[in-house]
């Protein structure tokens, strides 16, 4: 059986935003003003507009989580960065404080007041911030290296003055670049990190030779486009010493880069949880598809018309991690015949950034 995707978003206290013309519409508000409280972050805030207190959270963008309540995700946040999970807690603290410093004054807030409250019981909703300046503080976010390009994108066209959601997507990739190629924020080289106060951790500054990029490789001394596709063809490595066997790599080129590389776990295997995962900003709000060995049902609340599973992904010789699975109730009872018969191989879903929770899957009817 092969199942669809839904085709828009979970959002709302009942998790789910209905496809409908609702949503789309935009609603600019001007000279608001951040409004002081404990639980304002890097990416969500409260601003005061004509006398009312409203709650938002930015599209596109994600700042580190600033305590480990929710763990998989701070952990997400720590391998974008490639930086260990006490970096992240830190770069969280950074991410708040230049948000503060950023939304000092008058802003402008664009919004099509999708709900953006996850677990929380208070109604928040996705928006784009300006300031006086007319800067997104989206934008500036990933260009300091404090934020990742991951979340939900705005709807439909151009926002009022702006761009479209592919566009900005662009923008915002060409910003984390130039954070990276300047080594700010969670981008930062040991040096960087020890003029902030910082401990680095040794790790973080390795390239993992099984997860480079090919640009990445490239960065090492010695090593050109051709040697790093040969490195990306030749994957997995169990040790740095693997290399060796990359045409092109002998022993001098190998003692030049052992300080700067290292050989952890390979790639998790295409079509599984942990393999979207991995770079969740290329898969998010498309079609995926996923090979599954187990599906168990969960007693969570779900949006109306939904049952949730947890599905192991992967094959028995390749696992690939678990991840919820949101499946309209039609579907229930030939899905779990399916399990109940053993009969479990491959789903096309939607890959969707759960506020809260993380990535998940979901079927459409």
């Amino acid at each position: 059986m092969r199942f669809h995707h839904l085709v828009l978003l979970l959002g709302a206290s009942t998790l789910l935003w209905a496809g409908s013309a609702q949503g789309q519409e935009w609603t600019v508000l001007e000279n608001c003003r951040i409004v002081p409280h404990p639980s304002n972050d890097g990416d969500s805030f409260r601003v005061r507009h004509e006398g009312e207190v409203h709650y938002f959270r930015l599209y596109f963008v994600d700042t580190p989580e600033d305590g480990l309540a929710f763990p998989d995700r701070v952990q997400q946040q720590a391998d974008y960065f490639g930086i260990s999970v006490p970096e992240t807690l830190r770069l969280a603290d950074e991410g708040t404080r230049f948000a503060r410093s950023f939304m000092q004054g008058p802003l402008t807030i664009k919004t099509q007041w999708i709900d953006a409250r996850g677990r929380s019981r208070q109604q928040r909703f996705y928006a784009l911030v300006q300031n006086q300046r007319g800067e997104y503080l989206s934008t500036a976010l990933v260009e300091e290296g404090l934020a990742r390009v991951f979340g939900m994108p705005t709807r439909g066209g151009a926002w009022p003055g702006g761009y479209t959601a592919s566009q900005y997507q662009r923008i915002l990739g060409e910003a984390r670049e130039r954070a990276r190629r300047q080594a700010r924020g969670g981008w930062r080289t040991p040096e960087d990190s020890l003029h902030h106060g910082t401990t680095p951790d040794e790790n973080r500054w390795l390239i993992n030779v099984n997860k480079a990029t090919a640009a990445q490789l490239e960065a090492l001394s010695g090593v050109g486009p051709v040697i790093a596709e040969r490195i990306i063809a030749a994957r997995p490595f169990d040790s740095v010493e693997d290399l060796l066997r990359v045409q092109g790599i002998g022993p001098a080129l190998l003692d030049r880069i052992r300080g700067r590389v290292r050989a952890e776990a390979p790639p998790p295997p295409e079509r599984t949880a942990d393999f979207y995962r991995q770079d969740p900003a290329k898969w998010l709000y498309r079609d995926v598809r996923v090979d599954f060995l187990r599906a168990e049902p969960l007693n969570i609340a779900a949006p109306d018309g939904f049952v949730v599973f947890k599905i192991e992904t992967g094959t028995p010789e390749a696992p690939g991690g678990q991840i919820r699975l949101y499946l309209p109730e039609q579907y229930q009872a030939s899905f779990l015949q399916r399990i109940e018969a053993g009969n479990l191989a491959e789903l096309t879903a939607f890959f969707h950034d759960m506020i809260d929770i993380g990535p998940v899957l979901v079927v459409r009817p």
